[in-house]
């Protein structure tokens, strides 16, 4: 009888521990991610005075653009505060989708820049038009000249 309380208590208290640690790590990887709609409100007006992706403040924010917690944001809304799009894509099915050129080598200096590919690199914002026009992905892309 007493073994088998031993054996009760030590898997009660492995359990508790295992359960603390998992709370711990899912509520730590939560914290540090932010929700698009907050991050682009903050990197708006920086964001749109590199309308030619050539001061490099676009190279330097669309990493996190890419990890940022999709909410909603609609197309009404990127465009408020990104600007006007390099281009705007029409889909067959109804869809659309913003680029938004982070990175052309014809507009920064390639002395100062971390890259030193000839050509440009691009975010991509899909829109649903079944969701409210909800962007729905944020993917990057590259082009070459």
């Amino acid at each position: 009888m007493h073994k088998l309380l031993d054996n009760f208590i030590i898997l009660v208290s492995f359990t508790t521990v295992f359960l603390c640690v998992a709370y711990l790590g899912q509520s730590r990887t939560n914290v540090n991610q932010t929700h698009c709609s907050t991050l682009i409100k903050q990197i708006s007006d920086k964001w749109r005075a590199d309308s030619l992706a050539g001061n490099g403040y676009r190279v330097e924010v669309y990493p996190r653009l890419l990890e940022c917690v999709l909410d909603s944001i609609d197309a009404e809304f990127l465009l408020l505060n990104l600007g006007k799009p390099t281009k705007e894509i029409d889909y067959m099915s109804g869809g659309k989708a913003y680029q938004y050129n982070y990175y052309d080598y014809r507009y920064i200096d390639l002395e100062k820049s971390k890259r030193k590919g000839y050509g440009w690199d691009f975010l991509i914002f899909s829109i649903d038009p079944q969701k409210s026009n909800r962007v729905i992905r944020i993917n990057t892309g590259t082009g070459e000249y």
